[in-house]
This record gives structure tokens, sequence and C-alpha cells, in this order.
């Protein structure tokens, strides 16, 4: 299976917060969605989101009613 690259924008502050590596060319793509895409980090195998997409969060998308709704259904 072919993973793609990431691009030099996305790997920009790229910071494994698991095992601190920040080496760009030690993360590989496991998904992409239309607004952001999951890395996985070579050394220690966590996958997360780039800091390249939780910049462009705004505050009011994590807390509204919708995701309080989705919290609480969850309990």
């Amino acid at each position: 299976m072919f993973m793609q690259a990431l691009s030099k924008e996305i790997t920009e502050d790229i910071r494994c917060c698991v095992c601190g590596n920040t080496n760009p060319n030690k993360f590989k793509l496991i998904y992409r969605r239309e607004n952001f895409d999951v890395t996985e980090c070579n050394n220690c195998g966590f996958y997360f989101i780039p800091p390249y997409y939780r910049k462009k969060i705004e505050y009011q998308q994590y807390k509204n009613e919708a995701v309080t709704q989705a919290i609480t259904l969850r309990k």
C-alpha cells in the first residue's frame, strides 16, 4: 500500500507529543479527509492531526452545542 508524502506546509512545526520526534521525514500520511489529515509518527506509531490543521480550528469550533451533544451521547 502506497502512502502519500506529507506536504512541506503540513510538516511545519510537526512534533510527536509521545516521543518528541520533529523530523518531517519520519511521519507518514495515514488518511486524508476534506479538512484535515491524520499522520503517524514512524518512531513510535502515534496517530495525530498535525498542528497545521489544529491552528485553523477556532475555539468556537471546539465547544458548541453540537460538540456538547456528541459528548453527552457518548457517556
